[in-house]
């Protein structure tokens, strides 16, 4: 099974190996950054996504600490499979994700080969369709160590991220003209899987993300992070597979955000929920200038949209258990009661 996921942000005004954080900056995203792993955006204790202070435009302010897409797959048996992730620490091995596509082999050659992500951009991909054959042209790092190709020996997919193949030969070959194909002016690539750490059987999925901004005369497609997310499944026979769309909202002050949804609209988004954000520990806020931002997906439509707090609550508490994360995917409560 293969299924396509697109959505965008809005903005309203172990292993070591290369590039494994990337960072997009555009329009009035002062900062978004990506790493290898199943979260978006954190870095290691702190946020990753920043828009640019109106009121001095040098600064970023935090407005999403991290985020990360849910699934719930329920098999021709009936089993209920999840991979779900939030803050990457703590959680249980049985629903997290890991780098990478599903190996047979996650060995050294693995981790160097997958812990990282892949940065580039069309005008790159364009020189590098017109020079790739010229004497002296170094193909850039990115282009050539793109994941195109898996490693079927190893019990992977053959082909991974997706790429155009000039000889139509099923093989990506950059030093033979092949490129990645990408979305937009500049493009994070990266991949996770269902992790091998827990006890319990997975569906199998791993999921290959494309996090890319557009170059535009409109301020606010300027401003707009997309996302496109290929989802394979290799282990089951799957039926029904619903996907969600985490986010922890920080909109400078996350003390007084306030979250809500449009479902004609098919989007939900957070803002500020007094006149002024004021500072604190956490970011200088965004005064008087109040910020909002949203999510919408451009596939699929928004079928509910909860809000929990990071608290012990068994109604609308952090999850914990496989069937908190089932519920909250679900648009129900923690404990399984519909919201009112």
């Amino acid at each position: 099974m293969q299924k396509h996921l697109l959505l965008l942000l809005l903005i309203v005004p172990i292993y070591l190996s290369a590039q494994q954080t990337a960072e997009i900056t555009q329009g009035t995203i002062h900062s978004a950054s990506f790493n290898s792993g199943a979260t978006w955006f954190q870095q290691s204790n702190d946020p990753g996504f920043f828009l640019t202070d109106p009121s001095n435009p040098s600064l970023g302010v935090s407005t999403i600490y991290n985020s990360s897409l849910w699934y719930v797959a329920v098999a021709q048996d009936l089993q209920t499979y999840v991979g779900a992730q939030t803050y990457g620490f703590d959680e249980d091995p049985n629903l997290k994700m890991d780098f990478g596509p599903l190996s047979g082999s996650y060995d050294t050659e693995y981790g160097e080969m997958y812990n990282r992500v892949w940065k580039v951009t069309s005008a790159e991909i364009q020189e590098h369709i017109d020079s790739w054959s010229d004497p002296g042209y170094t193909i850039p790092e990115a282009i050539a160590s793109y994941p195109g190709n898996g490693r079927p020996g190893s019990g992977e997919w053959p082909t991974l991220a997706p790429f155009f193949d000039t000889n139509f030969n099923n093989l990506y070959e950059p030093e033979l003209g092949d490129y990645p194909v990408i979305r937009g002016d500049v493009c994070v690539t990266w991949m996770v899987h269902d992790s091998e750490d827990g006890q319990l059987a997975r569906a199998g999925i791993q999921m290959i993300h494309q996090a890319y901004m557009v170059e535009s005369d409109s301020d606010a497609i300027e401003s707009t992070l997309f996302f496109h997310t290929i989802i394979h499944n290799t282990n089951l026979n799957v039926y029904d597979l619903k996907v969600g769309l985490w986010a922890d909202w920080d909109l400078g002050n996350p003390t007084d955000d306030y979250t809500g949804c449009d479902p004609l609209y098919n989007y939900f988004y957070a803002y500020n929920g007094d006149q002024v954000d004021e500072p604190n520990s956490f970011s200088q806020g965004f005064g008087e200038n109040l910020a909002a931002q949203g999510a919408i997906f451009l596939s699929s439509p928004i079928t509910s949209q909860v809000s929990y707090s990071n608290s012990p609550s068994p109604i609308l508490g952090s999850p914990v258990i496989m069937f908190d994360y089932v519920n909250y995917i679900n648009g129900l409560r923690k404990n399984g009661e519909p919201l009112p």
